[in-house]
């Protein structure tokens, strides 16, 4: 907040992104005071943008506040906001190829799920060497 906050008023305004990266980080700490005008910035910055909906009302579920949790779910229908689906794109042999998580049915899922798990075996053991340095 204290970084937003000391941001300069002339031409430059703290976007969605950066209320949101507060939204989560008042959601990973516990503190919905500081998260409820997050989250109001975000609504008047992209009150279409399913994301900080999300953020909002996975922070009230962790705290128990499930009327507001319910709260979240209601603004997101009322208002007509739609989830997009995110995707990947690899560019292979001129060609672009679009990948959707836990899409199993692209001709070439079983080489991306089998590089996928081969680099988050090598992120693994690189978090496994750089523990052991520090330890």
């Amino acid at each position: 907040m204290e970084l937003i906050e000391k941001m300069p008023n002339k031409g430059l305004k703290p976007g969605a992104s950066a209320w949101g990266a507060l939204l989560s980080a008042c959601r990973t700490h516990g503190n919905s005071e500081l998260s409820s005008g997050a989250f109001s910035h975000i609504l008047e910055l992209e009150p279409s943008n399913l994301v900080g909906y999300l953020l909002a009302s996975s922070m009230y579920v962790a705290g128990g506040l499930w009327v507001d949790a319910a709260r979240m779910r209601w603004l997101v229908k009322g208002r007509g906001v739609r989830m997009v689906t995110s995707y990947s794109l690899v560019h292979a042999n001129d060609k672009a190829c679009k990948f959707v998580a836990g899409d199993k049915h692209h001709s070439f899922s079983g080489e991306v799920y089998l590089v996928s798990e081969q680099l988050h075996l090598c992120m693994k053991i690189d978090k496994m060497h750089e523990e052991a340095v520090f330890e």
